[in-house]
C-alpha cells in the first residue's frame, strides 16, 4: 500500500542522497556532494525541512525535497527512476503534497531541474508541470585573456550606476524593459512582479548592491548587469544582464561582460559562472565569443500556480 508522508529530520541524509544522486557516482561522491549542498544550504539560509516520501512498506519508491526560495518561487528535486510504472505512479501522488505546500505559502511557480538525458517525465505532465527551457550552464576562468577590447559606438559616454535604496525602482524599470523581445526563458513573463524578480535576483548568491550596475550611454538606461558571489566557490555567478532592444546588436553585451571580468577579478575570483536558455543563439554566441565554455545542461520544468498576470 503506497504511503506518504513527511519526512523526519533524522532522515535528511537520506533524502538528499536520493534526490541529488546522479547515475555514476561512487558512495564517497555522493557523500561529499550532499555534504557541499548542505554546506551550501547554510550559507544561504536555505531552509530543508521540507522534504516527502511516497513508500510501500520499507521500500521508498519517490522523494521530494521542496525548497522555498525569496520572490514567491520554489524549487523540488526529485529522485529518479522514472521509467519503472511504480516509481512513477508514486512520485505523480508524491507532488501534490509539496504543491500544495506551495500554494498555502503563497508561492508562484515551483521548478524542477532534470538532467536532459532522463525521458520526459509523465510524472511531471500529468503532476500539471510543463517544460520551461533547457538550460546550459556556462563558465570561464577569470585568467583567461579578453582577446580585443569592448568596442564602444562613437560618442558613446560610458557611465555606471549601482544599486541602492534610491535607485531600486529604476532598476525595476530597467529590467522589465530588458524582458522586451528576449529569446531567454519566455515561459516566465508575467508570472511574477518586478519586486518580485529583483528579490529573487538577490537570494540568488551572495548580494552585494555595488556588483549590482546599471549601463548608461550618458543619461539614457541601457541595460543591467546583476553580478554576485558563489558561496564556497572562488567564483563570481551572472545572476542577469540584459539589454533594452534599440541597445542590442551594437557589442553592449560585452561591455556588461567586461565589467563582470573586472568586478570577480578584483576579488581575486577565480571563475564566473551563468546559465543561459539553450534557445537564446544570440547570447551564446556572445558567450562563447567572450570564452565562455559549455560545462553541464538541466532541463527546466515549470508549475505556474499563481501567475502576477491572474485576475
Amino acid at each position: 500500500m503506497l504511503t506518504i508522508r513527511r519526512t523526519d529530520p533524522g532522515e535528511l541524509r537520506r533524502v538528499l542522497r536520493l534526490t541529488l544522486g546522479a547515475a555514476g557516482l561512487t558512495w564517497a561522491q555522493l557523500e561529499k556532494q550532499v555534504d557541499a549542498f548542505q554546506a551550501y544550504a547554510r550559507q544561504m539560509n536555505l531552509d530543508l525541512s521540507n522534504n516527502w516520501v511516497a513508500h510501500n512498506g520499507p521500500e521508498w519508491l519517490s522523494v521530494a525535497t521542496f525548497i522555498e526560495s525569496p520572490g514567491r518561487t520554489a524549487m523540488v528535486f526529485l529522485s529518479g527512476g522514472f521509467d519503472d510504472p511504480r516509481r512513477r505512479e508514486a512520485t505523480v501522488q508524491l507532488l501534490v503534497e509539496p504543491r500544495r505546500f506551495a500554494e498555502f505559502r503563497c508561492v508562484r511557480f515551483i521548478q524542477c531541474l532534470l538532467d536532459p538525458s532522463d525521458r520526459p517525465p509523465q510524472a511531471l505532465t500529468r503532476a500539471g508541470f510543463t517544460p520551461l527551457a533547457r538550460l546550459d550552464y556556462l563558465d570561464r576562468a577569470t585568467s583567461a585573456p579578453v582577446g580585443h577590447a569592448a568596442r564602444l559606438p562613437p560618442g558613446f559616454e560610458i557611465r555606471w550606476t549601482t544599486y541602492n535604496p534610491q535607485t531600486h525602482s529604476l532598476f525595476g524599470e530597467i529590467i522589465l524593459a530588458t524582458y522586451q523581445e528576449s529569446s531567454d526563458c519566455r515561459g516566465l513573463s508575467g508570472l511574477r512582479l518586478v519586486d518580485e524578480i529583483m528579490e529573487g535576483h538577490k537570494a540568488a548568491t551572495k548580494f552585494d548592491p555595488d556588483w549590482w550596475l546599471l549601463l548608461f550611454d550618458g543619461l539614457t538606461p541601457l541595460g543591467c548587469l546583476l553580478l554576485g558571489e558563489v558561496p564556497l566557490r572562488s567564483a563570481a555567478e551572472i545572476v542577469y544582464m540584459g539589454l533594452r532592444p534599440g541597445a542590442r546588436g551594437r557589442g553592449l553585451a560585452r561591455v556588461l561582460l567586461c565589467k563582470a571580468l573586472e568586478l570577480a577579478r578584483g576579488r581575486r575570483l577565480r571563475s564566473i559562472a551563468l546559465a543561459v536558455d539553450a534557445a537564446n543563439e544570440p547570447a551564446l554566441r556572445v558567450y562563447s565569443h567572450f570564452g565562455f565554455r559549455h560545462t553541464l545542461s538541466r532541463e527546466a520544468w515549470i508549475c505556474v500556480l499563481d501567475p502576477a498576470t491572474k485576475r
